[in-house]
């Protein structure tokens, strides 16, 4: 039976991925994101095509409109072909685009392999400085994106396709280091910076724009999650003084490491005796 499309470049995107994770000593493949290159050109074309139609008849047409009626039915013609042949240029576009890069998670650390590029770019979880999540706060807290850094300099982000399963993986590997890290100094007495403007302390948390909040404010924590499989990943936290008092909004995504911070604000929140809400990185199988 003949593969599906679907089918031949999920084989495609393991047999590739498997070799350089082989390669590299990078273990299982975990999850794959893939980008397309359009050698072609008809994908943009089919869209600028397209966008063409749209505006001619929406936009064009009825400002001319008034013009005698040869004139306007010539340019309904030119805009309703524009329209018709937009689609199928994407289309064909589409069939003839090819796999540009593919964005690989191991369970060893993250590889981008560039069809341009001599060599795959190589991102150890040992390697990993920074995590940095982005966030789509509208109704149900959703992750957009997740940027990891490296100490050589390298750089890789998933996109929603694969950013939650990365966001997990890093999180997992290096939560004992990172927040482990940031625990430790916060329990020294340091007060551990969270971004250029924003720390947490024993006195409290400052948050952007010096906006300052004591724990003696603080009577209970909760935290939400992009889906029930990311328990382990928080892309929002709400401080209350009560169930229904006003509250503060400490927003992670953006903020580097700030993937980590709810471990820390957990802990210092429960050395207080402050409610925490949704935090169960401990029993999460993350």
């Amino acid at each position: 039976m003949a593969l599906t499309r679907k089918d031949r470049l999920r084989a495609e995107d393991l047999e590739e991925c498997g070799r350089v994770g082989e390669e590299f000593g990078l273990g299982d493949v975990e999850a794959v994101a893939r980008e397309w290159g359009d050698r072609s050109g008809l994908r943009w074309i089919g869209g600028s095509v397209l966008a063409s139609g749209f505006l001619g008849l929406w936009v064009v047409w009825p400002i001319v409109s008034g013009v005698t009626g040869s004139v306007s039915l010539y340019l309904v013609e030119i805009f309703g072909t524009l329209l018709v042949a937009g689609g199928p240029l994407m289309i064909i576009g589409k069939r003839l685009a090819n796999v540009a890069t593919r964005l690989c998670l191991y369970t060893g650390g993250l590889a981008r392999i560039d069809r341009t590029a001599a060599e795959p770019a190589v991102l150890r979880w040992a390697d990993v400085e920074t995590v940095t999540i982005g966030a789509c706060d509208e109704g149900a807290p959703t992750l957009t994106s997740c940027t990891l850094s490296g100490r050589a300099g390298v750089v890789m982000t998933a996109g929603p396709e694969i950013c939650e399963q990365v966001a997990v993986a890093a999180y997992r590997a290096l939560a004992p280091r990172i927040a482990a890290a940031m625990i430790a100094a916060y329990d020294c007495g340091q007060a551990v910076a969270v971004s250029a403007d924003a720390q947490v302390s024993q006195w409290g948390i400052v948050f952007p724009r010096k906006n300052r909040l004591p724990w003696t404010d603080i009577g209970v924590v909760i935290m939400e999650h992009p889906s029930a499989a990311a328990l382990c990943v928080t892309t929002r936290m709400d401080l209350r003084k009560g169930r229904k008092g006003s509250h503060h909004y400490c927003d992670p995504s953006g903020v580097p490491n700030g993937i980590f911070l709810a471990d820390l604000i957990a802990h210092a929140a429960r050395q207080r005796g402050v409610l925490v809400e949704g935090y169960t990185v401990q029993e999460a199988d993350c």
